[in-house]
């Protein structure tokens, strides 16, 4: 395998990486706040607050929906950067 395509995989490998963990981030994020959120007002006995924030999880869809709009805009905007960081090559006149 060339050295130029191993580096272009490799770039992709890294992309796709990186909107994965964003993404995964994006979702689980919300979920693990609005559960600890709804342990901490059950604990000091806000019973209105604490059922707002069990309806969180159940907007999974959305939360879906959001993390993987990040995370292919995360991964899109890596692929790019990581691809302009290359050397142009010289222009002929």
């Amino acid at each position: 395998m060339p050295k130029n395509t191993a580096r272009n995989v490799l770039n992709v490998v890294y992309a796709l990486a990186v909107g994965l963990a964003a993404a995964t981030l994006a979702v689980l994020g919300p979920v693990l706040v609005a559960f600890v959120a709804a342990w901490a007002f059950n604990y000091i006995g806000w019973n209105r607050s604490r059922d707002v924030a069990a309806k969180i999880p159940s907007y999974f869809t959305f939360l879906l929906i959001f993390g993987v709009a990040v995370g292919l805009t995360t991964c899109l905007r890596v692929l790019g950067r990581q691809f302009r960081k290359e050397l142009e090559p010289p222009r002929l006149k």
